[in-house]
């Protein structure tokens, strides 16, 4: 199997070290970059807060000159998260949201490997979740009195998503 260097990226909560991940990122001749989530400071932060955390990491990671696979973790808000993407569409020429393309074929030496995305998490979450009883996509969903937009993601989508099983490259975000 051909080797592919990916990069994985989690939970830099706008700690200040971006850039010098990003710039080590470009030194290492990756094929691609996963940011696996939690780009916001905190996990209750203001969504306009949120969005110019957003806004910010992504156009740090666009920079990296590579497919950078932007995969939510817990702490994005669902209306950020699209807000800060929806801003950017023009702008951003590496960065993909990886809710939206649900998985990437590296063809490498004529074989074909899939790189599968599972964003979310099964436990607390602003707005990505895993659940097995909803199909895969977006809903607004009442609890606790209030309804909350969510992007749910669910796992028996992977076979769909899988065309090589014995290539796939899966990472996922938990909590």
């Amino acid at each position: 199997m051909p080797e592919i260097k990916i990069g994985v990226v989690t939970d830099s909560h706008m700690g200040g070290f971006d850039k010098q991940i990003t710039e080590a990122l470009k030194r290492e001749g990756l094929d691609a970059v996963a940011y696996l989530g939690d780009a916001p400071r905190q996990h209750n932060t203001p969504k306009q807060k949120q969005l110019d955390d957003l806004l910010k990491t992504l156009r740090t990671y666009d920079k990296v000159d590579v497919p950078v696979f932007w995969i939510p973790g817990n702490y994005e808000d669902f209306d950020a998260y699209h807000e800060a993407f929806g801003q950017l569409e023009d702008d951003l020429d590496n960065v993909t949201d990886a809710t939206r393309c649900g998985k990437y074929t590296f063809k490498l030496n004529g074989v074909e490997i899939d790189f599968v995305f599972v964003p979310g998490a099964r436990g607390f979450s602003r707005g990505f979740r895993v659940r097995d009883d909803f199909p895969t996509g977006d809903y607004s969903i009442e609890e606790s009195g209030q309804v909350d937009k969510v992007h749910i993601f669910n796992p028996h989508d992977l076979e769909g998503l899988v065309t090589n099983p014995a290539e796939a490259l899966f990472l996922h975000t938990t909590q």
